[in-house]
């Protein structure tokens, strides 16, 4: 009887609302880990081309991107044991979409990186472009959007001791440069 009553009482579980609604949440945001994972495979020939570097190179990237992701994995899991899974999984969603928006709201963001970094290495011949911030239909964006970014721009030049002219003039054409670039203006 005890194994047969055993096999009952797992059998007469019923879902409830409140697990379906988790199996959903949980289900939507596995898809947004597997989507991002297949955008960045997807990206791969795009980023070989654009860096002029091999295949090995970035699988290399991505691998140690994978990797970081794993042993986040595990003090997260440690984490969710302390604090509850359920938080966890609602900060972390929270934490995603906050920066997807961010990334969707970001000007320029070749061009913040490049202000930012130590060193910008480029191949004989290459260039870089105009910076100015954009709107979704790849018009200028408004003059307030243009502003908020200059002032972003030089914060951050000025934080990395680099000339706050220059970084301004690399997302607003009205800015002139004596003897490097004349105001488009």
């Amino acid at each position: 009887m005890g194994a047969s009553s055993a096999w009952r009482s797992r059998s007469s579980v019923r879902v409830t609302r409140s697990g379906s609604a988790g199996l959903a949440t949980t289900s939507a945001l596995t898809f947004l880990a597997f989507l991002n994972a297949t955008v960045l495979n997807a990206a791969l020939p795009t980023l070989t081309a654009a860096l002029d570097v091999s295949l090995e190179v970035v699988a290399w990237t991505v691998t140690a991107y994978a990797a970081a992701l794993a042993a986040g994995l595990i003090a997260a899991g440690r984490l969710g044991d302390s604090v509850g899974r359920r938080g966890l999984l609602g900060c972390g969603a929270l934490i995603f979409a906050l920066a997807s928006v961010a990334c969707m709201l970001a000007g320029s963001a070749g061009a913040l990186i490049a202000i930012s970094s130590d060193g910008i290495y480029m191949r004989p011949g290459a260039v870089i472009g105009a910076a100015t911030p954009v709107d979704g239909q790849g018009q200028k964006a408004s003059e307030k959007m243009v502003s908020a970014m200059r002032a972003e721009f030089r914060a951050m030049a000025e934080q990395r001791g680099l000339d706050p002219t220059l970084a301004e003039a690399m997302v607003d054409e009205s800015v002139e440069i004596p003897g490097v670039v004349k105001s488009s203006w």
